[in-house]
């Protein structure tokens, strides 16, 4: 998913106080995206070093991973707007029982937020309320094989890590 106006790599209480405390009249938001959600991150690296992650939001459109949700219902006659923003990162991302635990530079596998926000009213006087969710996996080295088989594999300890020294770096 991407946007051309929103910021989908950070959250609505980081992109609501960005565009709060930021000067209203630039022509373009220099903002830097959170660049763990950037799935197009690796064809856009060198643009960035060369120009700087600030100047970067207004020439690039970062392109995320996850879900977009948006629903209007009706509670005792008052208008709500459901948003639901899920951002997988780039980091460490597989599929189930391939990528599990953590690696070394303290990315756990399937890393993942989710965003609730709801917007009651429209115009100048709605008011917002956001829930953010993050989840991984545990943040320990370990994996599973896949079977058929068996429904429910062994849980396997890759290496032994006394200090946790990647459970910290995350």
């Amino acid at each position: 998913f991407f946007s051309y106006n929103y910021d989908l790599t950070n959250s609505f209480q980081h992109n609501y106080l960005t565009r709060v405390n930021s000067n209203n009249n630039q022509s373009c938001q220099q903002k830097p995206f959170q660049d763990t959600f950037i799935w197009n991150f690796y064809q856009t690296e060198e643009f960035i070093k060369l120009i700087g992650p600030s100047n970067a939001s207004c020439w690039l459109l970062p392109v995320i991973h996850g879900s977009f949700q948006q629903r209007r219902f009706s509670i005792h006659g008052k208008l709500i707007d459901l948003i639901l923003i899920a951002r997988r990162s780039r980091h460490y991302a597989g599929t189930r029982y391939l990528k599990r635990g953590i690696n070394v530079h303290g990315k756990v596998a399937n890393d993942c937020e989710i965003e609730q926000i709801l917007q009651l009213n429209e115009g100048i006087h709605s008011q917002f309320c956001s829930l953010l969710q993050i989840r991984g996996s545990i943040p320990t080295y370990w994996s599973q094989e896949t079977s058929v088989t068996q429904p429910k594999p062994p849980i396997i300890v890759n290496r032994i890590d006394p200090l946790y020294l990647a459970t910290q770096e995350q």
